[in-house]
């Protein structure tokens, strides 16, 4: 009897055109370190003390505006 070798998640990514993976790619510490990354400096508190390049976006503006920060 033939079997077909199982799939791997590139063969399978290239024929669907997307995966569902069982297990996170991201450390949940690393995303939730991430976030409060991005919280504290859309509050306008700065590991360097220097905030970064002019945006269209900066610290007290409406949080429901797009929020893109070089």
């Amino acid at each position: 009897m033939i079997t077909e070798a199982p799939m791997t998640a590139r063969v399978r990514y290239e024929r669907d055109g997307f995966l569902l993976y069982p297990e996170p790619l991201i450390p949940g510490e690393l995303v939730r370190h991430a976030i409060a990354g991005q919280d504290a400096l859309r509050r306008g508190e700065y590991e360097t003390g220097i905030p970064p390049q002019p945006s269209p976006w900066n610290p007290g503006d409406d949080l429901g505006k797009l929020r893109k920060i070089e």
